[in-house]
């Protein structure tokens, strides 16, 4: 028996993102890559552009100061002299205080980077439903919603990081389980991690194969430009993360880091927004684009 036909709970027809089998999951999220890519990968694009720069300054300060470290140590380090082991001490100190300094903006930025998905997920949902909304409008419900999206957004972080110390599974269950949080914020808000929770598990093997495909494709991307990346560093450009990097160099860094941030959220929120989709209609039964729109806090 088809997946169709073995869940009543399904819309009776087709929608631009509540899939009835796996088949119309495919193609709703390639409706989102036909019908919104460009205007969602502009969106974040312009929202990455200040923590990316910020995290590849950030890099290539860390890299000065690794380098002058090593080149005030001599090459036999069992015997220090006390002038050396100080000299020592103060570039661990100084490394440690930028390393310090950037987590904190990594952390601080991030804001900017759930503004921008808050932003593109409100457009995704909108030109699905027949009703889109302006860049400055889409601009500047990011920059509202970022906040909230933002605090679930190191709520979700912290709590995957905990479960692969732990050990790796627990972080990709946890991984998984709240997954769907992003589409949550946006379209019903409350306890995002929670319901995002009972979605996955309505429905968890279904579920866990839409988001590991979600995943997958990032992996893939992620490959591509690493391989594109080798091919460049062949020819002299990037950083290659142990010594300074010129001004070209850190330029190319920054391309690939917005390339990969870019990339990366149009696939995940096209594939996460059609699998929050069906799990809201595998819940309730009568949910469509519009209904999920019309639903959603403002």
């Amino acid at each position: 028996m088809s997946e169709a036909h073995s869940d009543t709970t399904v819309p009776p027809s087709s929608d631009p993102l509540v899939p009835r089998d796996f088949n119309e999951w495919t193609l709703n999220v390639y409706g989102i890559f036909k019908r919104s890519g460009y205007r969602i990968m502009g969106i974040v694009l312009l929202w990455s552009i200040i923590p990316v720069v910020a995290g590849v300054w950030t890099s290539s300060q860390l890299l000065r100061i690794t380098d002058r470290l090593n080149k005030a140590l001599p090459a036999d380090q069992t015997t220090l002299t006390p002038a050396q082991t100080e000299t020592m001490w103060a570039h661990v100190t100084e490394a440690l205080s930028w390393s310090g300094i950037a987590v904190a903006v990594s952390l601080a930025l991030s804001y900017f980077t759930a503004a921008g998905w808050a932003a593109a997920l409100r457009v995704a949902v909108t030109d699905a439903a027949g009703k889109p909304i302006g860049f400055g409008e889409a601009m500047a419900y990011g920059a509202r919603k970022g906040l909230s999206m933002w605090g679930w957004y190191l709520l979700v972080s912290l709590c995957a990081m905990v479960g692969a110390c732990l050990c790796v599974l627990p972080g990709l269950y946890m991984a998984v389980a709240f997954a769907l949080f992003a589409p949550v914020v946006v379209l019903e808000g409350g306890m995002a991690m929670a319901r995002s929770f009972r979605l996955v598990h309505n429905a968890f093997g279904k579920m866990l194969g839409r988001i590991a495909l979600s995943f997958a494709g990032v992996l893939s991307v992620g490959l591509v430009l690493y391989v594109l990346q080798l091919l460049i560093a062949g020819f002299g450009l990037g950083s290659d993360g142990m010594s300074p990097s010129s001004p070209l160099d850190l330029f190319a860094d920054g391309v690939f880091a917005l390339a990969s941030a870019v990339l990366t959220a149009v696939i995940l929120i096209s594939g996460l927004l059609v699998t929050y989709a069906e799990a809201r209609a595998r819940e309730d039964g009568s949910a469509t684009t519009v209904e999920l729109l019309e639903r959603s806090p403002s």
